[in-house]
């Protein structure tokens, strides 16, 4: 069954938005885990937590980067098709 378009502009935003919950749900035990893991390390290994952290560094560096490298990709793309 598909769903006809509306002519409200912020029906788009209500779904991302449900959406995203959706994920954060399925996210969020990870998170608590991750959490127990790095107040356990902190305790009684500081070493592998001084690494923990370093891990969390790298990976949300390279989210970001590949997020800023995809943006400017499409603005190039974006360029090249209006001219």
């Amino acid at each position: 069954m598909k769903h006809k378009k509306s002519s409200n502009p912020n029906d788009n935003i209500y779904h991302t938005i449900v959406k995203n919950r959706k994920i954060d749900r399925m996210i969020m035990p990870f998170e608590a885990v991750y959490c127990v893991w790095l107040i356990i390390t902190l305790v009684l290994n500081f070493k592998l937590f001084a690494y923990s952290i370093d891990a969390q560094f790298v990976l949300i560096s390279l989210f970001f980067i590949s997020g800023w490298v995809s943006s400017l990709i499409k603005k190039h793309r974006m360029k090249k098709s209006r001219k």
